[in-house]
């Protein structure tokens, strides 16, 4: 007996003016035309052969595009005022990206007694393209001081830049690059250079992706069931002429075993159940992060860093000598100058003071990432349909890409006590290197109620109580370690630790007994409340010495030692259905969304914009304390929406 089943999935989404920045940073000039074009078809074939063997193939075929073309100003060179406001052309990220990928999987499934036994493998081989304008056509980047032309910067005027970056190719390193054309809404790659720098930030390659699985379960007794299973993962890394580096790429990892066990135990005759499991589950290589030291902002050359060993031998144990690459200048005299020429000109600063900026070198040696995954639940039917549930969840993951900063050498210490540094070679700015050292830590204790429907309602109440330990939550510049020789001092609660969540829903319909005009109606209430999570106290521009601006902190504090806001949220929904006819039916609904029209604020104004702290350190969201050299620190810089009401009708014949 066999089953056949096939499909064909289409979307196509235009997004206008999405914005391409952290929430309340963007302004309209870095707002893109994001469009979304993804297809699929797809079929299954599941096939029994007899009693105890059964098959399952299946087969897809896909593409997706995805744009994020700038409009009008978005072509301007860009502003990153560090971690307050960002305008204008590209400071990261891609324009373009498309992939095609085919997909195959089989799956044969044994079945003995009490055992059911299944061992499957999958091969998807994914065709991967993007234009990857990294710092196009150019950025500034200022600290609030520098921009606002105060403190230390005051003599310089507003609007001095401390960095200027910009995209260079690497057939093109130390020559001129040819003045831009005006005006900048032209396009990235007006100019006559500009063939060959769309050419250097066109990416294309392969990307294969397999994995085998084998599964048992077992059901030991009626009441007791076991199950045992591992899968291997492989991904075949694009090769280094695929990319166009010069030297090694990251070899493939071939060691990605994942050995998994679960547990499930029924007892008071059903009405209570023991969940347990554990496993280990290998992550994807991180592609839209590496690609930058692979390709679009690489070293063009070998730098001087004598206190780590990869630079003792890089041909053998670094990556990163791609087609393109990022190029500057550093400090307010020259940068500032260097950016306000650009600017108003589109004149390129001269060859003989820039510096490399590469985003950047790739450690070779390059494990994957894995996570360990333990749970535990029980849950018990109290009666009446209503269940009490109890668990603790525990997460390690291990080998999550870091990116330091690295040209730098000790130099002293600050003030504070912590390291300063100076340059390791006087021919770079900042340089970063990535590597697998990153690892978080995630424990959470749940209790859950649930009433199941009956009676005319339904409740569903969920607690959890957790906390998330990393060195750093996300790949982003602001969220790296502070001192690349002792990344453990960044050890802290991550951006995303929420100690303290409740969800409640309640949900359900009036009864058919009462009054006609009364029935047929649904109603559901959701509720969110959460505590707050916590944010870095940035100094916005570089202090250690490291001539990185973008994660120096003030004084000794340590990372995310500033509480947000808390976050509640209520949401509600009434429907009405009608029956026009035995033919057609009317749905009618209105929603309130965040009925209590709270302000949920969810991100704050984090720099203080000094390196020290000029009076009492702050410590959370609406305690008062400010900086002088940044009044708005400690502002909302987002807050969820205000009230909304929706209504619809649907009509069903």
């Amino acid at each position: 007996k066999s089953t056949l089943s096939a499909g064909y999935l289409f979307t196509d989404v235009r997004n206008g003016k999405t914005a391409a920045t952290s929430p309340g940073q963007g302004l309209p000039s870095s707002y893109r035309d994001n469009r979304i074009h993804d297809q699929t078809a797809y079929g299954n074939l599941f096939h029994v052969f007899n009693s105890r063997l059964a098959s399952e193939t299946s087969v897809a075929f896909g593409r997706r595009i995805f744009d994020m073309n700038p409009v009008g100003a978005g072509f301007e060179p860009a502003i990153n005022v560090a971690d307050t406001l960002y305008s204008g052309g590209f400071l990261g990220g891609v324009d373009y990206y498309s992939e095609h990928h085919f997909q195959s999987r089989e799956a044969l499934t044994y079945t003995h007694d009490s055992n059911s036994i299944t061992v499957g493998a999958e091969f998807e081989p994914i065709w991967f393209s993007a234009q990857t304008p990294y710092f196009t056509p150019g950025v500034g980047i200022f600290s609030p001081q520098s921009f606002f032309g105060a403190g230390p910067f005051s003599h310089f005027g507003p609007g001095t830049a401390v960095e200027f970056l910009f995209q260079q190719t690497r057939a093109d390193f130390q020559q001129q690059v040819p003045q831009r054309g005006l005006p900048w809404e032209k396009g990235f790659y007006d100019g006559p250079d500009g063939p060959a720098r769309e050419a250097a930030d066109s990416v294309a390659f392969w990307h294969k992706l397999a994995d085998f699985y084998v599964q048992d379960q077992w059901k030991v007794l009626p009441n007791l069931a076991l199950s045992f299973g591992v899968r291997y993962d492989l991904d075949f890394l694009p090769s280094a002429s695929d990319l166009r580096i010069l030297g090694k790429m990251n070899p493939t990892n071939f060691g990605n075993i994942q050995p998994r066990v679960g547990l499930a135990y029924g007892y008071r005759n059903g009405k209570g159940v023991v969940r347990a499991n554990f496993g280990i589950y290998t992550g994807s290589l991180e592609y839209s992060s590496l690609i930058n030291g692979w390709h679009g902002a690489a070293p063009f050359t070998h730098m001087n860093q004598p206190l780590l060993p990869e630079f003792a031998n890089p041909d053998e144990d670094l990556v990163g000598f791609g087609p393109a690459g990022m190029v500057g200048t550093a400090g307010p005299v020259l940068a500032g100058a260097a950016f306000s020429n650009f600017t108003h000109n589109g004149i390129y600063p001269s060859p003989s003071i820039l510096k490399q900026f590469p985003l950047g070198f790739v450690k070779r040696n390059y494990p994957s990432n894995y996570s360990e995954h333990a749970s535990l639940e029980i849950e018990n039917e109290l009666g009446n349909k209503w269940f009490l549930t109890a668990g603790y969840h525990y997460l390690h993951a291990i080998h999550l890409e870091s990116s330091e900063s690295i040209n730098a050498v000790p130099n002293g210490f600050l003030s504070d006590g912590r390291q300063k540094f100076a340059p390791a070679d006087p021919n770079f700015g900042f340089a970063l290197i990535a590597e697998a050292s990153g690892w978080s830590i995630y424990n959470a204790g749940s209790v859950g109620l649930r009433k199941e429907f009956g009676q005319n309602f339904s409740v569903l109440a969920n607690y959890v109580y957790g906390k998330s330990i990393d060195i750093a939550t996300e790949n982003q510049l602001q969220d790296e370690p502070q001192d690349y020789l002792a990344p453990q001092l960044d050890r802290a609660v991550g951006d995303n630790d929420v100690r303290h969540r409740l969800v409640l829903t309640l949900m359900g319909e009036s009864p058919k007994t009462w009054v006609a005009p009364l029935r047929s109606f649904s109603f559901s209430l959701l509720n969110t409340l959460q505590s707050p999570q916590y944010y870095s106290i940035l100094a916005g521009s570089d202090i250690n010495g490291d001539g990185f601006p973008f994660n120096d902190r003030v004084g000794s504090i340590g990372r995310n030692s500033y509480r947000g806001a808390s976050y509640y949220d209520t949401d509600l929904r009434l429907q009405k259905r009608l029956n026009l006819n035995e033919r057609l039916k009317l749905n009618l609904s209105a929603e309130a969304l965040n009925l209590l029209n709270r302000v949920n604020v969810q991100d704050v104004d984090q720099v203080y914009g000094a390196g020290e702290f000029a009076g009492p350190i702050p410590k959370a969201f609406g305690d008062g304390v400010t900086s002088p050299d940044n009044p708005n620190f400690g502002t909302p810089t987002y807050a969820g929406a205000a009230r909304q009401f929706q209504f619809s009708a649907k009509l069903s014949f």
